[in-house]
């Protein structure tokens, strides 16, 4: 599931845009989804930067966030700018999940147990089984054992479904930041297309 911010009436940025009147244009529409979606990358690297999972120790980082923004793009119609990250889990962490996640087409899911596990999916592991802890009602992912090991290591935990997820409407840009950013590149548009129009 994507992620997107719609301006549904590119009317309405005309209220904001100060020197500028009439409908909008076609290229205005394309220039308008440009500058938004060129905001959207900005705020998602700015993310990436400041909302780094802490990872244990030999863990890896995903840089999730930095990948969500080269996952940006925009369309346009005669009534409506739509600037989109269709990045895997975006939409998740924008809308929350208030009843858990649970697995799509698995009978369970995969929880990052150990350093090396995360940012991983289990197919990157070749040498991982299924170890059921009936004392704990656990089941997990485990390495096989090297030598003179009993267990292996735990990789992943399998569940059923996640804790309640919450949503952070921070994950976009405020509202008021996209469509006066719309209306400034609007107004600046049409305030050259004047002075070209006025120049001898």
């Amino acid at each position: 599931m994507n992620v997107s911010i719609k301006i549904e009436n590119s009317e309405a940025v005309i209220s904001v845009a100060r020197e500028a009147a009439g409908p909008v244009t076609d290229d205005e529409r394309a220039a308008i989804g440009a500058e938004v979606a060129r905001l959207l990358q900005r705020h998602l690297r700015a993310r990436d930067a400041s909302n780094a999972h802490a990872y244990p120790e030999g863990g890896r980082r995903s840089h999730f966030w930095r990948k969500a923004a080269e996952a940006v793009s925009f369309t346009h119609d005669d009534k409506s700018v739509t600037v989109t990250v269709a990045h895997q889990g975006v939409a998740l962490r924008y809308a929350g999940a208030p009843e858990g996640i649970k697995p799509v087409n698995k009978k369970a899911l995969a929880i990052p147990a150990h350093a090396h596990a995360y940012g991983r999916s289990p197919l990157e592991f070749n040498d991982l089984r299924i170890v059921v802890f009936r004392a704990q009602n656990k089941a997990a992912l485990v390495r096989k054992p090297k030598k003179r090991e009993h267990l292996g290591t735990v990789m992943f935990w399998l569940v059923r479904k996640t804790q309640p997820v919450p949503g952070d409407p921070t994950v976009l840009p405020p509202e008021n930041v996209v469509l006066g950013l719309a209306a400034r590149r609007l107004a600046l548009m049409r305030s050259r297309r004047r002075a070209q129009k006025g120049a001898p």
